[in-house]
């Protein structure tokens, strides 16, 4: 078939938020380190077209919404020619390592307070070169 299995791009997310925090920084085992975490609650994944074996493909990531315990990231994936594959977005609850809803503390909700753009904006974290084929995805 040559078309990259649909549960994929949920790791792309996952690999472009964790970059989103780090080039803003902080990574996120530093976060984790600091007694927090921050748990998907919800995702949600609108697929648009199809990415296809060997495709290399940029990962746009930004921060949506912040409220005392939750932050939204929106997601875009473009495929090799720029074109859009695919949106998605995920909640997050902000909680203690221990599994304790928390609020998000202030180093982290300044963090965030700065990724609040659209994904053509300077500010949206990139994640180019995710190679798609057999195995996990890894950058390049």
């Amino acid at each position: 078939m040559g078309v990259v299995h649909h549960a994929a791009y949920v790791p792309w997310l996952e690999l472009a938020r964790t970059e989103w925090m780090r080039e803003r920084g902080q990574t996120y085992v530093e976060f984790e380190r600091s007694g927090y975490a921050l748990p998907v609650t919800e995702l949600s994944v609108r697929y648009i077209a199809p990415c296809r074996y060997d495709d290399l493909v940029i990962v746009r990531s930004w921060v949506d919404e912040v409220r005392s315990r939750m932050i939204r990231f929106r997601y875009e994936v473009l495929g090799p020619s720029g074109e859009l594959l695919l949106t998605a977005t995920t909640s997050h609850i902000c909680t203690t390592t221990s599994g304790r809803v928390t609020t998000i503390p202030p180093a982290i909700r300044g963090l965030v307070a700065g990724g609040r753009a659209r994904s053509d904006s300077p500010t949206a974290a990139e994640t180019p070169g995710i190679a798609v084929g057999e195995g996990s995805p890894r950058t390049l």
